[in-house]
């Protein structure tokens, strides 16, 4: 593994949170007021922390871009507008969840 970079498993865990959260909210009613809007935020962040078996608070604060976040509370709907683009143009080999985080970590 080294051959390819000094990775280590939270490096791995926290690619996976992001494309988990990002399917989450992807996959979520888009909500119009502040308060609907981080009730979905932290129905995702729920669903994440399941699969890593962490905490809410340990998952925002070590693992979830808050680009991510900050993105989808500053307007659900280019959120989900840029997903819908990444459906149809993905970057180079990756899949559209992977492109979308890739879009908003360029732009950190």
């Amino acid at each position: 593994m080294k051959q390819f970079g000094d990775y280590t498993i939270k490096d791995f865990r926290t690619y996976r949170s992001n494309i988990d959260f990002i399917k989450c909210l992807v996959n979520s009613n888009i909500e119009n007021t502040e308060y609907k809007i981080k009730q979905v935020i932290n129905k995702c962040m729920d669903n994440v922390c399941i699969k890593l078996n962490n905490t809410r608070n340990i998952l925002k604060n070590k693992y979830i871009y808050n680009i991510i976040i900050d993105k989808y509370l500053e307007n659900p709907y280019k959120f989900i507008n840029k997903y819908k683009y990444y459906t149809k143009n993905t970057l180079q080999d990756l899949n559209v969840y992977e492109s979308l985080l890739l879009y908003y970590l360029k732009q950190n």
